[in-house]
């Protein structure tokens, strides 16, 4: 038997109140510095180790880090965003393309509608901090985002641990039941990619089968529960990063379909 879709949906309740400051505060990187820290977290936070996590989209997207004030301001979460270019320049269909979730999809449905796009990637907290605070901050700084630059829909990979495919069936199958899209509008796997289904490195989801597996809703990732939360949804295939070591699915939630109770929500995480 599956557990509620409340359970499955609804990973952070509103936080408390509280009269003191708050402990946590999400705020923009300052400057190379903290980006080498952030960089320093989701190494530890994606791979279990010290080192460096980087890439060449780094150098295009704004950083956001959550600081924890009772640690003097310690780094222990953060994000990075990146508004696409309209489609309409060439800056704009090249950076649909440039793009971490280009690598694996074919954007054109969202740029030919002429959306504002904001791409959200490489979400992470820190493995020793385990306070939910953390990411409810991270979400209130990015709303906050979203209504600066009047973003019309926010795009992303959300990942599971490890690249075994098989290993997530039935949780797949549960959330693109419920929340998978898939044929006109929706964003596709490049050609590349699709090339790769037959290696075992990308599988469309209404081929698996689940196998009755009783679910959990830890079996979500965070991230992925919040989109869907909101009232995001999923693509149709999952697909499996080699150098992350996960396996994800493409991620969208758009802004206007958000209600207005978790917007407030959102908010009050800001």
């Amino acid at each position: 038997m599956q557990p509620r879709d409340a359970s499955f949906d609804e990973p952070l309740s509103p936080a408390p109140p509280t009269r003191s400051a708050p402990r946590f505060i999400a705020r923009p990187a300052s400057g190379p510095a903290e980006l080498h820290a952030l960089q320093a977290l989701r190494h530890r936070a994606f791979f279990g180790s010290a080192g460096i996590d980087a890439d060449p989209f780094d150098a295009l997207s704004q950083h956001h880090v959550v600081v924890d004030h009772q640690q003097d301001g310690r780094i222990v979460g953060g994000f990075r965003t990146r508004v696409l270019q309209p489609v309409t320049t060439p800056q704009g269909a090249a950076s649909y393309a440039d793009s971490y979730t280009g690598g694996f999809y074919d954007l054109r449905p969202f740029a030919e509608r002429g959306d504002t796009v904001l791409e959200l990637g490489r979400v992470c907290v820190d493995p020793n901090v385990q306070n939910a605070d953390v990411l409810r901050r991270a979400w209130g700084a990015l709303a906050q985002l979203v209504r600066v630059a009047d973003v019309d829909v926010i795009i992303g990979c959300s990942s599971f641990e490890g690249t075994e495919i098989a290993r997530h069936t039935d949780v797949l199958c549960h959330l693109f039941a419920k929340h998978g899209r898939q044929g006109h509008g929706t964003p596709v796997l490049l050609d590349g990619q699709a090339g790769e289904i037959a290696g075992g490195k990308a599988v469309a989801l209404a081929s698996l089968t689940p196998t009755g597996q009783v679910l959990r809703p830890t079996d979500v990732p965070p991230l992925l529960r919040t989109y869907l939360l909101m009232g995001g949804w999923i693509g149709d295939h999952a697909v499996i990063d080699p150098h992350m070591k996960t396996t994800h699915v493409f991620t969208a939630l758009r802004v206007a379909d958000v209600p207005e109770a978790r917007k407030r929500l959102a908010d009050s995480w800001a």
